[in-house]
């Protein structure tokens, strides 16, 4: 008997969700997509843990208590444990990929007021912002990995976006302490090249 009878459409053009969207993304698509999630979450964590060493010089150059200068730290850790479940749910709202965006924006924004703050102030209003901007795109990293691939490699993608935020905190203070030292390095040639050559 023909299943066309009773509603049930063509035996073969039944699918599951997951296989109905597993052709949706192309695979360069795909890649793309786990390319920019993981070198994102890599510089978020690499810089939120390259931080720790600057902490010294910061507490120096501003005068302030060490107290104070662990907000530094604490600031991403308190914004993030909080606002990520409020931006998981705004995702589903106003989109994935629109709140990564202004979420990355809002990461870069912080940095740059960062490298510019000329009090303690300023660097812990920038370090919020970043905070902010990184509360909003980690919870749509692993959204748009799981919207985007499908069940048979979405297991696959998440395990490169693990190991891409391990990698960046376990090599954070590495990279941290080399550019710093690099900068006082540069500095210090500086130093001696103007003592050399007074105006």
């Amino acid at each position: 008997m023909n299943s066309e009878a009773f509603g049930l459409g063509h035996p073969m053009t039944a699918q599951t969700p997951s296989a109905a969207s597993s052709g949706a993304i192309p695979r360069g698509e795909e890649r793309a997509i786990l390319t920019i999630t993981c070198l994102a979450a890599f510089l978020f964590f690499n810089s939120f843990g390259s931080i720790s060493v600057a902490l010294p010089t910061i507490q120096k150059q501003f005068g302030n208590s060490l107290a104070e200068i662990q907000w530094i730290t604490l600031m991403g850790v308190v914004t993030i444990s909080s606002l990520s479940f409020c931006f998981g749910r705004a995702g589903g709202l106003v989109g994935q990929r629109r709140l990564y965006k202004i979420g990355v924006a809002l990461y870069a924004v912080g940095a740059v007021l960062g490298a510019l703050s000329a009090s303690f102030v300023q660097l812990l209003s920038s370090r919020a912002v970043m905070a902010v901007g990184l509360a909003m795109a980690l919870p749509m990293s692993t959204a748009l990995l799981a919207e985007s691939f499908a069940s048979d490699r979405r297991g696959q993608a998440l395990g490169v976006f693990a190991s891409a935020i391990a990698v960046g905190r376990m090599t954070g203070p590495a990279i941290g302490g080399f550019l710093f030292s690099f900068a006082e390095y540069l500095a210090a040639c500086c130093e001696d090249e103007g003592e050399e050559n007074p105006p």
